[in-house]
């Protein structure tokens, strides 16, 4: 089982993936940032960079949790409370 991440981690590493996967300055990104308004982002986008968030951090995001993404917030959220729950 991987250490236990801390909260500034999951913050860090979560704008990290995202400006890497879509080509952006990570100053661009905030946790409001929205996938499909500010990043034209479509689902499969979306889908891989839960790919990289469980790669990257080693936390499991269930699949059917994709659609409720709604911005950067949201993913740091959802893996925050993934990364707090008993394995």
């Amino acid at each position: 089982m991987k250490d236990a991440i801390s909260s500034a981690q999951i913050d860090t590493d979560t704008l990290a993936l995202v400006a890497s996967q879509f080509k952006i300055p990570i100053d661009r990104i905030s946790a409001d940032t929205q996938f499909a308004v500010d990043l034209a982002a479509d689902s499969l986008s979306v889908i891989e960079l839960m790919f990289a968030a469980e790669k990257t951090l080693g936390i499991k995001i269930p699949e059917e949790i994709t659609p409720v993404l709604e911005t950067v917030g949201d993913l740091i959220a959802l893996l925050k409370q993934l990364s707090a729950a008993p394995a």
